[in-house]
């Protein structure tokens, strides 16, 4: 089947697929053969498909339709010039997209269809062109330009929400924990990865057998735990884990996973790399093969990510971990969700904000926090205190939370983004897949035809 016969393009909201001339029924295939060779890519993504002048009935919307979900893609809008199929994609309950005509000078001819959720638009956006209306507005081209930020200017543009994967549903990861099994037979530079066929764990160095010892149990660690690693006895960390419970960590870390904590993760002192990546030089591929064995961690909480001493941790520190400085939002379902509240009990009789470890032994263990390497994510709040002994902090990784209130005792402070868990479209994977969460859908920055 002919590749030009299947058009998909990224749009700031979700996914452009364009079709061309011939048979619904070959079209269909080619559209199906385009997402299997995706490999998921686009999965979760909202799709605007572009019929052109065709006419499609009801019926050959809702095959495309099904043909999307069988990729767990939605589709939404239709954009068509055509009267019978702009009628059969209300008919299926379809949003519509009409091409905007344009006069002699460039601007576009408003419409008068009442019915029409939104226009589009054929051409590139440049440095300093705005398109508006009253309902969507879709580009296929290219949107280019900045936003500019000096003096005290506020942009009062507002700025779309990000979907954020939820955490709640602890079970669900557990599951994923129990299945895994590493199926990276061997890296870019041609060397066979030793954890092949390896299953999700945590070792830690048992002093009084003088070993180290394999804590989880298929993947998964019930209850709470805390992980201390030396540079002589790094925690050994491989694949997705979870712990039920909350996770409190400090110290070297060495191998490469995802820990998932059903409450909280708590950060008590620096967390640093055995043997942490080099992004320096030039050459990428070189880079990619350096950087692909280094250890990788990621710390993900269905609770929040504390940092610091919770049982010293001031009272402006927590300040900003209550209301009115967190915000409430609705699940992806419509419910309420209440701002976080760090001086709240919870379910285990607990301030949110504590560990269920307890303050005197989290207090016991607790060091300067400089160094987080690793990649932080949590449904909730990212804070605490950092930055302490006038060392600055330096995160190399990165922080994703819905409230953020971290206070830094003293500065520099550097973020660095571990380029590593970049997902990259000709690969259809990460250089290193660790089982992040990811979002229901991808917001599309900036795109490429594939």
């Amino acid at each position: 089947m002919p590749e030009d016969l299947i058009s998909i393009k990224g749009t700031r909201d979700g996914v452009a697929v364009s079709i061309g001339d011939g048979a619904w029924a070959d079209l269909m295939d080619s559209l199906t053969a385009r997402l299997q060779a995706t490999a998921g890519f686009f999965k979760g993504a909202r799709v605007l498909l572009d019929v052109g002048a065709r006419a499609a009935t009801a019926s050959d919307l809702a095959e495309a339709a099904h043909r999307l979900a069988q990729h767990e893609m939605t589709l939404v809008s239709i954009i068509s010039t055509n009267a019978e199929t702009q009628v059969a994609a209300r008919e299926v309950g379809l949003g519509l997209v009409v091409p905007q005509p344009a006069h002699s000078n460039g601007q576009a001819t408003p419409l008068v269809l009442p019915f029409v959720e939104g226009i589009l638009l054929r051409r590139t956006l440049r440095s300093g062109q705005v398109a508006r209306h009253e309902g969507h507005v879709a580009v296929i081209g290219d949107v280019n330009g900045i936003r500019r930020f000096d003096g005290t200017i506020l942009d009062p543009r507002a700025t779309k929400e990000l979907p954020m994967p939820d955490l709640n549903d602890v079970e669900y990861y557990k599951q994923i924990s129990r299945n895994y099994l590493d199926t990276k037979r061997k890296f870019r530079d041609n060397s066979n990865n030793p954890y092949y066929n390896e299953p999700a764990f945590i070792e830690v160095f048992n002093p009084s057998t003088n070993k180290y010892e394999r804590i989880t149990s298929q993947g998964v660690f019930e209850g709470s735990v805390a992980l201390i690693g030396t540079t002589a006895k790094p925690i050994r960390i491989h694949g997705p884990v979870t712990v039920t419970g909350d996770i409190v960590i400090k110290g070297v870390f060495t191998g490469q996973g995802t820990l998932y904590a059903g409450r909280n993760v708590h950060i008590v002192g620096n967390v640093q790399y055995a043997q942490g990546p080099n992004f320096s030089g030039n050459d990428l591929e070189l880079i990619d093969k350096a950087n692909e064995k280094k250890d990788l961690l990621a710390l993900c909480a269905r609770g929040s990510i504390i940092m610091g001493n919770t049982k010293t941790m001031s009272s402006t520190t927590l300040s900003y971990m209550t209301p009115p400085f967190t915000k409430g939002r609705y699940d992806d379902f419509g419910n309420w969700i209440p701002p976080y509240n760090a001086k709240e009990i919870d379910e285990y009789g607990v301030m949110r904000y504590k560990s269920l470890l307890g303050d005197n032994y989290i207090n016991s263990i607790s060091e300067n926090v400089n160094v987080i390497n690793a990649i932080l994510y949590t449904n909730f709040l990212g804070g605490g205190e950092i930055g302490g002994g006038s060392q600055g902090v330096t995160f190399n990784g990165s922080i994703i939370c819905r409230d953020e209130a971290m206070v830094t005792r003293s500065l520099p402070m550097y973020l660095n983004y571990d380029t590593r868990v970049k997902w990259r479209i000709q690969e259809g994977e990460p250089l290193v897949d660790i089982n992040l969460p990811f979002s229901p859908m991808a917001r599309t920055r900036a795109w490429r035809e594939i």
